[in-house]
Protein backbone atom coordinates (compact mmCIF):
# COMPACT_ATOMS: atom_id res chain seq x y z
CA UNK A 1 0.00 0.00 0.00
CA UNK A 2 0.66 3.50 -0.96
CA UNK A 3 1.65 5.91 2.25
CA UNK A 4 -1.09 8.38 3.36
CA UNK A 5 -0.51 11.88 1.43
CA UNK A 6 2.37 10.23 -1.28
CA UNK A 7 0.98 10.75 -4.32
CA UNK A 8 0.79 14.49 -6.12
CA UNK A 9 -1.24 13.14 -9.38
CA UNK A 10 -3.45 9.94 -9.86
CA UNK A 11 -5.66 8.56 -12.74
CA UNK A 12 -8.23 6.16 -13.49
CA UNK A 13 -9.96 4.73 -16.19
CA UNK A 14 -13.02 3.62 -14.67
CA UNK A 15 -15.22 0.21 -15.14
CA UNK A 16 -18.70 1.40 -16.97
CA UNK A 17 -20.33 -1.63 -16.29
CA UNK A 18 -20.57 -2.66 -20.10
CA UNK A 19 -17.77 -5.02 -20.50
CA UNK A 20 -16.05 -5.20 -17.06
CA UNK A 21 -18.31 -5.34 -13.81
CA UNK A 22 -21.78 -3.96 -13.46
CA UNK A 23 -23.58 -0.62 -12.34
CA UNK A 24 -24.53 -2.77 -8.91
CA UNK A 25 -20.82 -2.88 -8.48
CA UNK A 26 -19.74 0.58 -9.81
CA UNK A 27 -22.45 2.01 -7.34
CA UNK A 28 -19.53 0.03 -4.35
CA UNK A 29 -16.52 0.68 -6.35
CA UNK A 30 -16.92 4.52 -7.18
CA UNK A 31 -16.80 5.79 -3.32
CA UNK A 32 -14.35 3.48 -2.51
CA UNK A 33 -11.45 4.29 -5.27
CA UNK A 34 -12.41 8.20 -3.92
CA UNK A 35 -11.71 7.54 -1.00
CA UNK A 36 -8.69 5.14 -1.26
CA UNK A 37 -7.15 7.86 -3.65
CA UNK A 38 -8.24 10.29 -1.41
CA UNK A 39 -5.84 8.68 1.62
CA UNK A 40 -3.00 8.23 -0.91
CA UNK A 41 -3.24 11.51 -2.20
CA UNK A 42 -1.28 14.62 -0.50
CA UNK A 43 -3.52 18.21 -0.47
CA UNK A 44 -3.79 19.19 -4.25
CA UNK A 45 -2.92 16.59 -5.50
CA UNK A 46 -4.79 16.21 -9.28
CA UNK A 47 -7.26 13.66 -10.47
CA UNK A 48 -7.75 12.48 -13.87
CA UNK A 49 -10.98 9.95 -14.25
CA UNK A 50 -12.62 8.67 -17.41
CA UNK A 51 -15.95 7.15 -16.93
CA UNK A 52 -19.68 7.17 -18.89
CA UNK A 53 -21.10 6.42 -14.97
CA UNK A 54 -21.51 10.20 -15.28
CA UNK A 55 -24.75 10.46 -12.67
CA UNK A 56 -23.23 7.73 -10.71
CA UNK A 57 -20.14 9.47 -10.57
CA UNK A 58 -21.16 13.07 -9.64
CA UNK A 59 -23.24 11.52 -6.77
CA UNK A 60 -20.59 10.33 -5.22
CA UNK A 61 -18.03 13.64 -6.26
CA UNK A 62 -21.30 15.00 -3.87
CA UNK A 63 -20.91 12.92 -0.82
CA UNK A 64 -17.46 13.49 -0.99
CA UNK A 65 -17.03 17.11 -1.38
CA UNK A 66 -14.70 17.79 1.47
CA UNK A 67 -12.45 15.26 0.26
CA UNK A 68 -12.30 16.36 -3.75
CA UNK A 69 -13.54 19.67 -5.65
CA UNK A 70 -14.31 19.54 -9.66
CA UNK A 71 -11.69 21.61 -11.57
CA UNK A 72 -13.10 20.83 -14.69
CA UNK A 73 -14.71 17.84 -16.87
CA UNK A 74 -14.94 17.76 -20.48
CA UNK A 75 -17.18 15.42 -23.03
CA UNK A 76 -16.32 13.34 -25.33
CA UNK A 77 -17.43 10.31 -27.42
CA UNK A 78 -15.03 7.46 -28.42
CA UNK A 79 -15.81 4.91 -30.12
CA UNK A 80 -19.35 6.25 -30.42
CA UNK A 81 -19.77 5.89 -26.54
CA UNK A 82 -20.33 9.04 -24.82
CA UNK A 83 -18.19 9.53 -22.08
CA UNK A 84 -16.53 12.17 -19.72
CA UNK A 85 -13.08 13.37 -18.58
CA UNK A 86 -13.09 14.98 -14.99
CA UNK A 87 -10.24 16.40 -13.42
CA UNK A 88 -10.27 16.78 -9.61
CA UNK A 89 -8.35 18.37 -6.74
CA UNK A 90 -7.64 17.11 -3.45
CA UNK A 91 -9.16 19.31 -0.71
Amino acid sequence: PLPDGSVSALCADLPFGHLVGSHEENERLYPALLAEAARVARRGAQFALLTSEVRLLERTLRQASGLWSLERSLRIVLAGMPLRIYVLRRV
